[in-house]
């Protein structure tokens, strides 16, 4: 009887420490700036350049909450890096339709002549809106050194006989560049797009510790 109950002290013993061992947050690095970021919304430690969480897009609960039901979870990530670096694979497909385009690092000129594009001016920035095709459109703000600071990549999807876009969105934020997704139109709505973005940096800098 003394040896069962040792092997249970035993076990026990080995299930505290595995709790125990779980950490409760993550500090998290972007370029000098730390973040305390809370194991609901991470499961990882990520590099210097930058963290990603995973939460409800609605709620803005970290996914690996208990009791958080069903959710349309989705993957933000912060980076130090720049737009080009962030979004290299986007912006890859994107300039190879769009030869009317050249990106030189942050640096972004429209060409002349270009085609299939509406453009947008105000006191700060130029909003471009390209419609490659019927299924992909694509947006992009410039500010007034020619610097890419947004770039948002919409592709079309179809389910169920509804026709949708699934939008991939990068922003030049003062904490760093900001990735995230939405499904809705594919129209350029800065006001519904920045009123997400501030929702989520809101939610980031309150794990700030530096």
């Amino acid at each position: 009887m003394a040896g069962v109950y040792s092997i249970l002290l035993i076990i026990s013993a080995i299930i505290m420490f595995r709790i125990e061992s779980v950490p409760s947050h993550f500090i998290q690095t972007v370029g000098e700036t730390k973040y305390k970021v809370p194991r609901e919304y991470t499961k990882i430690q990520n590099s210097e350049s930058g963290f990603r969480i995973d939460i409800c897009i609605e709620t803005l609960i970290g996914i690996y909450e208990r009791g958080r039901n069903n959710c349309d979870s989705q993957t933000i990530l912060l980076s130090s890096e720049p737009i080009q670096t962030v979004a290299s694979f986007e912006l890859s497909s994107f300039i190879a339709e769009n030869n009317y385009f050249n990106l030189d690092e942050n640096k972004v000129t429209a060409l002349a002549g270009a085609a299939k594009y509406q453009l947008n001016l105000n006191k700060d920035l130029k909003s471009y809106t390209i419609a490659t095709d019927n299924f992909n459109k694509y947006h992009l703000q410039i500010n007034e050194q020619n610097e890419l600071i947004r770039f948002v990549s919409c592709r079309q999807f179809q389910v169920s006989g509804n026709k949708g876009y699934h939008c991939v969105h990068w922003v030049n934020t003062p904490q760093g560049i900001l990735q995230y997704n939405l499904v809705a139109t594919a129209d350029f709505n800065l006001a519904s797009w920045q009123k997400t973005e501030a929702k989520i940096l809101n939610l980031i800098s309150q794990w700030r510790i530096n």
